[in-house]
């Protein structure tokens, strides 16, 4: 007599559950970091974005102009936005330095700095104690000559 059961034991029921929860834990995981990734970009690109927009501004001002811009250094621009269902306010700080005779030469050199704070290390750690303390940045130079 043959008497085998067919369909699944206890056995492999449970063997088949932990590999999926294997499974989703690590997909998980990787949602997370990309979430983490695409945030950190996010901020990179609003900063380039405001450091090119920043020195735009100073091109068109001219060697002669220049100056100015500087003296009303450094600008808060503060954006919001949503992560993990939270809004966030995140500060991004833009400095204009601007060096005169770079070399000898009668040349200005420009330099463009948009700082901010890496929210999503702010939310892990909750320590900043400034919002610019440990920023991230992006820095932007050229040399302007009159005429």
């Amino acid at each position: 007599m043959d008497r085998r059961v067919r369909g699944y034991n206890l056995l492999e029921t449970i063997l088949a559950g932990v590999l999926f929860s294997i499974v989703s834990v690590g997909l998980i995981g990787l949602w997370t970091n990309y979430a983490r990734a695409m945030e950190k970009s996010r901020h990179r690109i609003v900063a380039s974005y405001l450091a090119e927009k920043v020195m735009e501004e100073c091109l068109a001002l001219g060697y002669d102009l220049v100056d100015g811009k500087a003296a009303n250094s450094p600008v808060v621009h503060e954006l919001t936005h949503k992560y993990r269902g939270q809004t966030i306010p995140t500060r991004y700080q833009v400095r204009v330095g601007v060096v005169p005779n770079v070399g000898g030469l009668d040349t200005k050199a420009v330099k463009v700095t948009v700082e901010w704070h890496d929210t999503t290390t702010q939310l892990n750690s909750g320590t900043s104690t400034s919002p610019f303390d440990g920023a991230r940045s992006v820095v932007l130079e050229t040399v302007l000559i009159p005429g």
